[in-house]
């Protein structure tokens, strides 16, 4: 994978440089299932990661801060790189929030999945159940939803949401590749 400069932001006393990593993989390995509940053979795996570094405003060296799926510390990027702007920006966010990890969705199609930071029934939905904060998981909130169409139970496979022929242009496209 290619890792580019998104570019940098400041925060207090430090400024934070922000790059990411994008990655489209074939996988052949076997039949999969996707969210719509159809049999495919192959699946075109979109990935997306950070790594952001940070220095003291006044400067000097770089050294790690965060990696991984630090999506957040991305959305804080005003500074931009050559080649980068807010527009494209934004459209990272979105196809890194709709796309990353298509190959393992817990959810079908036909599911109202109530996602982390919303509320349901007055309980905040997060990453971690912590009942003392009137916080439940994702996973804890959504386990009992079942497929109206075919009976499949959230979180009982792993789902594949097939690819987008335009995701996979853009994320070529970001890396410098023709097709």
């Amino acid at each position: 994978m290619t890792e580019h400069l998104v570019g940098t932001y400041r925060e207090d006393d430090h400024v934070y440089r922000v790059k990411v990593e994008i990655d489209v993989k074939r996988v052949d390995s076997r039949e999969y299932r996707t969210v719509d509940h159809e049999t495919i053979t192959h699946v075109d795996r979109f990935t997306v990661s950070a790594v952001i570094d940070e220095r003291p405003a006044r400067g000097g060296r770089w050294r790690d801060y965060s990696a991984g799926q630090c999506i957040e510390d991305v959305a804080k990027v005003t500074d931009f790189a050559p080649g980068w702007d807010a527009a494209k920006l934004k459209t990272l966010l979105r196809v890194w929030r709709d796309w990353h990890l298509n190959d393992v969705q817990s959810d079908c199609a036909h599911m109202h999945v109530a996602p982390i930071g919303s509320s349901v029934l007055g309980i905040e939905v997060g990453r971690i159940d912590s009942p003392e904060q009137n916080v439940l998981s994702h996973y804890t909130i959504n386990r009992a939803l079942v497929c109206p169409v075919t009976g499949y139970r959230y979180g009982h496979a792993w789902l594949v949401k097939p690819l987008d022929d335009q995701v996979i242009a853009w994320a070529n496209m970001i890396n410098g590749q023709e097709d």
